[in-house]
């Protein structure tokens, strides 16, 4: 019987199994009889396009190619953006779409600049900056929330609701460490100590937000390593 191999991602979708056993005569026959055909094969019955399939180690392209009973197939499935395994990125999800919400607020706050400044105790900091250039404050927000996108768009693009972006774990990892210095070292600490409500509010939001991301390197690095467990079969 034909052996046919998983990498991490499709095998997560049948409890992590990677090695099916099937009486096959062709490769199209083959797979279509995995129980996660419907990731493999697209609604026509071709292979999708992130699917590459090898036969003994070399590619095969035709689904109507005969399968030797002693034949191992070895499918390759790309990530884009978690596409297999989006329910274990829910959390990754959720970190996206509140830095997003953080975008919405930055802009928004520019139509009431000096009462948001106040509010998040930077007022003394930015009328310094205006003192040199009263456009400053008001170009400052918006890089800050242009940074707030970048780490919206990142978070989602793990979720896959968008394109894969480049450096994605990586960057992920970044996000990730940069949320949980916030939380933590960067005032959190020192704001629940000092009992300041608002600041400890803001350092929660930056807490749950660093571990959504925190989630997605996690669950991003496991499919890598499931991935990488086996040889690459040669083109």
């Amino acid at each position: 019987m034909a052996v046919v191999l998983l990498p991490g991602l499709l095998a997560s979708e049948v409890g992590g199994q990677r090695e099916f056993e099937l009486d096959a005569t062709t490769v199209g026959a083959a797979l279509r009889a995995l129980p996660v055909a419907g990731l493999v094969l697209d609604e026509t019955g071709a292979v999708r396009p992130l699917v590459h399939v090898y036969v003994d180690g070399e590619r095969e392209r035709d689904l109507d190619a005969p399968l030797a009973p002693s034949a191992t197939i070895r499918i390759v499935a790309a990530i884009a953006g978690g596409s297999y395994d989006r329910s274990k990125m829910v959390p990754m999800r959720l970190g996206g779409w509140a830095n997003l919400t953080i975008v919405v607020g930055h802009l928004v706050a520019l139509g009431w600049a000096w009462t948001a400044f106040r509010w998040v105790d930077i007022e003394v900091e930015m009328r310094e900056l205006a003192d040199q250039s009263a456009a400053l404050p008001y170009l400052l927000t918006l890089l800050v929330a242009a940074f707030f996108l970048i780490f919206g768009l990142y978070g989602l693009s793990a979720a896959g609701d968008l394109r894969r972006l480049p450096l994605l774990r990586p960057v992920l990892g970044f996000i990730a460490v940069v949320y949980l210095l916030r939380a933590t070292l960067l005032g959190g600490i020192q704001d629940v100590l000092a009992g300041d409500v608002k600041q400890v509010m803001f350092a929660a939001i930056a807490l749950l937000i660093g571990l959504c991301y925190a989630s997605g390197f996690r669950t991003l690095s496991k499919q890598k390593r499931m991935d990488t467990a086996r040889p690459e079969p040669s083109s």
